[in-house]
């Protein structure tokens, strides 16, 4: 018997999956593209890397492997949306919501608005 899980929710699919959404996108991923403002800013993100785990906690590391940011991550808009809650003490940063564009095993792609700039990220593993 096979059990598949419908995935026709985002642009870019998949359409259909046999992982859940949560384990297609726990992963470290690599940046692959970064657009700010419609601007190719990829070179900013050479071999930095992003975590999102299983238990809901991520964090972010520069090209150099040093830990850059953290936090918990959740589901919104009936997991169409990611939520990036910071944990950096001393510091207050808005959650960043997250618009999942296409999320497969082995790609993702979001995109969201900062400080009035649109920001699309791809990313691979």
């Amino acid at each position: 018997m096979f059990v598949f899980v419908g995935c026709d929710k985002y642009e870019e699919g998949p359409k259909i999956s046999l992982r859940t959404r949560t384990e297609r996108v726990s992963n470290m991923w690599d940046y692959d593209k970064l657009e700010v403002a419609n601007k190719d800013r990829t070179d900013e993100v050479l071999g930095a890397t992003m975590e999102l785990q299983k238990d809901g906690d991520w964090n972010q590391r520069n090209g150099y492997g040093e830990l850059v940011a953290l936090g918990n991550w959740e589901w919104e808009d009936d997991q169409e949306t990611i939520r990036l809650n910071y944990e950096i003490p001393g510091e207050t940063i808005e959650p960043l919501d997250w618009k999942i564009i296409k999320l497969e095993e082995h790609q993702l792609i979001v995109e969201y608005t900062f400080e009035d700039n649109y920001v699309y990220i791809e990313f691979g593993d």
